[in-house]
């Protein structure tokens, strides 16, 4: 009986634990919108060749508020990362920054709110979003940063730019076991490794919303299931 009540017990502080953790992750302000959002991956090159096409027909879709093209989705690790530094600076004293490749509506269709500068707009060639950790890793303030250049030296190879077009407000964009780290949105819509559509929908009916994507699908992206 005392074993019995003793394992009772763990039991119930078991679930406790696991509702405490559960009720947290749902309700974490995680820094962005991640209600209604719809992730499409693409995993062939001629897969991806078809993506722009399928994220313009999918922006005709009255539940649709928002599409992004990206080369990792939120909450998904970063691969790419490199250092970072101010003008007069070198690679010694470089900050480590994980880097996000994307299109012009990434921001947008993620929620992510932009506290200083501006949001991407097409054609911005050599323009960045930084997180406020990576600000204040540099020493820059949110109304410092636009138009300011951030350095980087691989090798041999000669110094690089980007050039800051807007501050976005820090977000939760991996484990939440893990702080947030200095961070770049780097617009590219010409590199080949833009892999990931996400959908921002306002729906109440998905069943409707899912089929008009499925033809969509099959219309610009025939033979991939």
């Amino acid at each position: 009986v005392v074993f019995q009540f003793v394992l009772s017990v763990i039991l119930i502080a078991g679930i406790t634990v696991i509702y405490s953790q559960l009720n947290y992750i749902q309700n974490k302000d995680l820094g962005f919108d991640k209600k209604q959002k719809l992730v499409f991956n693409f995993h062939t090159e001629d897969s991806r060749a078809k993506m722009r096409a399928f994220a313009e027909d999918l922006r005709q879709l009255t539940e649709v508020k928002a599409v992004s093209l990206s080369n990792v989705y939120l909450s998904q690790f970063v691969f790419n990362d490199y250092g970072v530094y101010l003008a007069g600076g070198n690679a010694a004293s470089a900050t480590d920054a994980q880097v996000i490749t994307s299109d012009e509506n990434f921001a947008k269709t993620n929620g992510i709110k932009i506290i200083g500068g501006r949001d991407f707009q097409l054609y911005d060639s050599g323009k960045v979003l930084v997180n406020e950790t990576l600000l204040k890793r540099v020493g820059l303030k949110a109304e410092q940063a636009p138009g300011t250049r951030l350095y980087s030296k691989f090798g041999l190879d000669p110094e690089s730019f980007v050039e800051i077009a807007g501050v976005m407000k820090d977000f939760n964009y991996n484990s939440l076991h893990n702080d947030v780290k200095p961070l770049i949105l780097r617009y590219d819509i010409q590199r080949g490794d833009l892999s990931h559509i996400t959908v921002s929908v306002d729906s109440k009916n998905y069943q409707s919303l899912l089929s008009k994507m499925e033809a969509t699908w099959h219309k610009d992206v025939p033979g991939v299931p």
